[in-house]
């Protein structure tokens, strides 16, 4: 059975195909190297040529859902987060986007900018991971917290990461990500000047310290280490509340 996207691929695979398919993205008209790309890709499908355009979802879509637990780079193991942030805190999506936009930045590729996402989404697990599911606290997040100077001290070693590997990890990043950001459209659907603040990396950070103004959650550090769904449903629901009081100012 050929499969049919990248969640019907194991890990192995993904970690195979995926520099051809980048590669493969990347010849343009170069046809005969392309050609050669898309041999290698039939190979690890053990199809012909002739049947390559049952693989056109390759190229077409991108990872969606977590391609593999964890990467391993040296004796060191990194762990991927779970799917929908359900184990991410507020720090975590804020600094990979930040990241994220340096490494996008048009007319560039910053690969440094990718290690250093890489190093704050994939982390190690803490050592008492497994007692802390036993806690009536347990946030379900079992690496250890992010922190800015052992992230730096990652991102070096991630360096290291086969591109395939790294990809896959990205390509999955993006799809949560974006889907995070439909999921609460109403808080980024603000002004110009706040648009700008998202578009530059800072929004993410100053909303993380209007939060922990408010006082509700407690102070920056507790707000940044909250799980990013629950500071973002408190955004969504202060502005209903605001939206509903404009309302009424505006019928009296």
């Amino acid at each position: 059975m050929v499969a049919t996207s990248y969640k019907d691929l194991t890990s192995k695979q993904i970690k195979d195909v995926l520099p051809l398919v980048l590669q493969l993205r990347g010849l343009g008209n170069n046809a005969d190297f392309a050609l050669i790309c898309l041999e290698k890709i039939c190979q690890l499908f053990g199809i012909t040529i002739a049947q390559a355009e049952s693989l056109s979802w390759l190229w077409k879509t991108k990872i969606q859902h977590q391609p593999f637990r964890f990467v391993r780079v040296g004796w060191r193991f990194y762990f991927l987060p779970k799917e929908n942030y359900v184990d991410t805190s507020g720090i975590e999506v804020a600094m990979a986007n930040i990241y994220y936009l340096r490494f996008s930045k048009k007319g560039s590729t910053n690969f440094d900018a990718l290690s250093d996402l890489l190093a704050v989404i994939c982390r190690p697990l803490r050592w008492d991971f497994l007692f802390r599911k036993l806690r009536a606290d347990y946030d379900g997040n079992d690496r250890v917290p992010y922190n800015s100077i052992r992230s730096e001290l990652s991102a070096k070693h991630l360096k290291a990461l086969p591109i395939g590997e790294a990809f896959a990890i990205l390509q999955y990043w993006e799809s949560m990500n974006e889907q995070f950001l439909k999921s609460y459209s109403e808080v980024f659907d603000a002004d110009e000047g706040t648009k700008q603040l998202f578009a530059n990396g800072e929004g993410w950070i100053a909303t993380l310290e209007d939060v922990a103004k408010d006082g509700v959650h407690g102070s920056f550090d507790a707000v940044c280490n909250l799980n990013i769904h629950t500071t973002f449903m408190y955004l969504k629901h202060r502005k209903i509340q605001f939206l509903e009081q404009v309302r009424q100012s505006e019928k009296d």
